[in-house]
């Protein structure tokens, strides 16, 4: 028998909104000025199912034990059995029931699960666990959420859910209810009531969603001017107060290629990417995330005086990056090692050399 668990089955109005759609700076030797150095970088194999870190608060041992646990219980929960029943992760819910559940304890876990997979180990005193169940009404739908975020209401969290409608018209579809099963882990938050928010998004969303994502990187022949990025010891910098600095910036050409400049030095490589999902950007704008990498990276090796950690940084870790996150107006390049670099379209500048 299941021990008892407060939680919340949320059926709130669905509101439906339509919108179209390597160190460079310290040459050892005069003979190496002006030169060309090659960066050979293998492009990574894709796994089955993305293991993109979303929450530096939260550390990579139990996001890792997380991630995994949850994607195979959501894909056993929309499995039928023998006897042509279908459990789910909840135990028996409707089509059109939503759940949602934060976690705060093993035996919140417990009695939240129905499954036989084991439970995946959680220090309850550092984190909640959020998880929860909406539905798609056809399979044009999809989840619009990339992260998931508690809105403390005073006695109870509101929980955004976006729900992503693609209206492209050549789309073919089929029409049945869905499920779609979501998560998210956060530093420990005290235990209250959910009330889910669900909205739907129409978005024009390509068959091709990488020539549309590769669309965005190339920006109509923008720069995008590096404001930031965060190091290997989970430590940000901002670059030029957090406003980006002409100094750094990388386009991506219609050809595959991306040229950049770190100071005197130019840069180049080709790119590649693979977007695994489209979602909502904040002002419901269309995004992106997915794989990336840089292979046949170059840059020159120009002597120059009065470089920073940032020329260091930025020249040695940009081919590191393994995932992309890209909006109309944002980029960033990441790795599953916490390293992250943030861009901003130079167009949005009004200092006329950013562009």
């Amino acid at each position: 028998m299941k021990a008892s668990i407060n939680h919340w089955h949320c059926a709130a109005k669905t509101v439906i909104i339509a919108m179209t759609a390597v160190v460079f700076t310290a040459c050892s030797t005069d003979s190496e000025d002006n030169a060309t150095r090659v960066y050979p970088v293998v492009c990574p194999i894709e796994p089955e199912q993305p293991m993109l870190k979303t929450r530096s608060n939260v550390d990579d041992a139990t996001y890792d034990r997380l991630a995994t646990f949850f994607m195979m219980a959501f894909d056993d929960a929309r499995k039928t059995g023998s006897d042509g029943r279908r459990i789910g992760f909840f135990g028996q819910l409707t089509d059109e029931v939503e759940a949602c559940y934060l976690i705060t304890s093993v035996e919140d876990f417990k009695a939240v699960y129905y499954g036989d997979r084991m439970l995946p180990e959680v220090d309850f005193e550092r984190y909640s666990v959020l998880v929860g169940r909406s539905y798609s009404t056809d399979s044009r739908e999809s989840l619009g959420n990339y992260t998931y975020n508690l809105v403390d209401e005073g006695d109870h969290y509101r929980l955004p859910v976006n729900i992503l409608r693609n209206v492209n018209p050549s789309l073919v579809y089929t029409q049945e209810i869905g499920d779609l099963f979501y998560w998210d882990v956060f530093p420990k938050v005290e235990s209250k009531p959910v009330l889910m928010e669900r909205r739907v998004v129409e978005k024009v969303i390509d068959e091709d969603q990488s020539a549309q994502a590769a669309g965005m990187l190339q920006l109509r022949g923008s720069n995008w001017v590096l404001t930031g990025y965060t190091d290997r010891d989970s430590v940000a910098h901002q670059v030029g107060s957090g406003w980006g600095d002409s100094r750094y910036t990388i386009s991506f050409l219609a050809d595959g290629t991306m040229q950049g400049k770190i100071g005197a030095n130019s840069i180049g490589a080709r790119y590649l990417l693979s977007p695994w999902k489209a979602c909502l950007a904040s002002g419901d704008g269309l995004r992106f995330v997915g794989w990336f990498a840089l292979t046949d990276g170059f840059t020159t090796l120009v002597l120059e005086t009065g470089a920073d950690a940032t020329d260091a940084y930025f020249g040695s870790h940009l081919w590191e990056m393994e995932f992309f996150d890209v909006n109309e107006y944002d980029l960033t390049l990441s790795d599953s090692r916490g390293q992250k670099f943030s861009f901003r379209d130079a167009s949005l500048f009004r200092d006329a050399s950013l562009k």
